[in-house]
């Protein structure tokens, strides 16, 4: 039901949707439910107009955006939440190596505990010292793929600063800037804007009425768009006319994240999927959409008897293994799936929990494959002379 007729019930002296005769209770209720999403959005039409004058301020360079001196693509989102920037990061980065240019991943590195200003991840490397994504993303680029050339991961919350760090010790022909659509510090070529289909818009409200991280209408920054998750709703033809009628110019493609392998917690070697098909399974993870991680499994024709979510970047704690080997026992779990980004943090649990955890490695697929890496195939990525002066370069 919408604000509209929740007023109007209100208003009326009924109870929305129910036949029931009005107590005044109810009534209290959702008065008080109003006044609150009421007190919201006056914080939200706050905030969006301070993101509108943040925007405005770099657009007309009254704040100024660092330029590094090789093209930037940056990979970003709108809303609050996973919509799968870290998998298409990977599969960017895999795209650009395949055609032999050297790659830089530039991100933040969100709940890391080093205090360090910047960081190169290394095999070396811990989820607590540089986050979980960066380690994510260097061992699915770098220690998953030893034959090929490695693709460097910096952490900072400086973007440009990190981007110089990079170019000193590897050279690199690009950069990819992970979850940058609002990082305007640092000047890009081209952004590409992911949408998740099962919550495209955040509510249509900024924060803290809805999800989205700035007005809708920023869209029409956005060089490109990929619609993630697309498989998991009925259509998507509203979220492509809405994207249409802010940024017409800009291309759409499809992204379904999907099955790739499966292995032991701690262990590289493949396992085979078939062997758990008919296990009762439970599945841990700390994502932004845990959902859509239930909906991969149970794509792949596996049984989840259980699942047990924790907030994005959680912290594994002894209380939680209690917590997990709780459902085991409730539920005769057979098996425990998680995911990569899990992983570096329930790696130090292994032998204290009582059963058999498994990673589900997952990638994202491009749709329509054939225009994406012609899309990919744009001045912007084959540029001769990377010494670029004007930054004038555009997708």
């Amino acid at each position: 039901m919408n604000i509209k007729n929740i007023i109007i019930k209100v208003i009326r002296a009924e109870k929305p949707d129910s036949p029931k005769p009005f107590t005044l209770p109810s009534a209290l209720h959702y008065a008080a439910r109003l006044a609150i999403f009421a007190a919201l959005l006056a914080l939200s039409f706050m905030y969006s107009g301070l993101v509108r004058l943040r925007v405005m301020a770099y657009q007309r360079q009254i704040f100024r955006s660092n330029v590094l001196p090789r093209p930037v693509l940056s990979v970003g989102n709108i809303t609050t939440g996973g919509t799968g920037k870290t998998p298409t990061v990977i599969v960017l980065a895999r795209l650009f190596r395949q055609r032999g240019l050297r790659v830089a991943i530039l991100t933040r590195g969100y709940q890391r505990k080093s205090a360090a200003a910047h960081l190169v991840v290394t095999a070396d490397s811990t989820a607590d010292e540089v986050g979980d994504e960066p380690l994510f993303l260097w061992k699915s680029l770098n220690q998953r793929e030893l034959h090929a050339a490695e693709i460097s991961v910096i952490v900072g919350s400086d973007r440009h600063a990190s981007g110089l760090l990079a170019l000193d010790r590897f050279q690199p022909d690009l950069f990819l800037l992970d979850d940058g659509f609002q990082h305007l510090r640092l000047r890009r070529d081209c952004d590409l804007v992911l949408i998740d289909a099962t919550n495209p818009f955040g509510g249509g409200h900024v924060l803290p009425a809805g999800f989205l991280r700035e007005p809708l209408a920023h869209l029409s920054r956005a060089s490109a768009f990929v619609i993630t998750r697309s498989d998991e709703i009925a259509d998507c033809a509203p979220i492509i006319a809405t994207l249409q009628r802010i940024n017409p110019a800009s291309p759409i493609f499809y992204g379904v994240h999907a099955f790739d392998t499966l292995r032991r917690l701690g262990q590289d070697a493949p396992t085979d999927l078939s062997a758990f098909q008919k296990k009762r399974l439970l599945a841990v993870c700390g994502l932004g959409n845990p959902a859509s991680f239930h909906h991969l499994i149970r794509g792949c024709g596996l049984t989840l008897a259980a699942t047990l979510d924790f907030r994005d970047h959680h912290w594994y704690a002894e209380e939680d293994i209690q917590k997990i080997n709780a459902m085991i026992r409730q539920y005769g779990i057979d098996g425990i799936l998680t995911t990569e980004k899990d992983e570096p943090k329930l790696q130090p649990y292994t032998q204290a929990l009582d059963a058999a955890c498994y990673i589900m490695t997952i990638t994202m697929r491009m749709t329509p494959t054939d225009k994406f890496e012609q899309w990919l195939k744009t001045p912007f990525f084959f540029v001769d002379n990377f010494d670029r002066l004007d930054n004038n370069i555009k997708c």
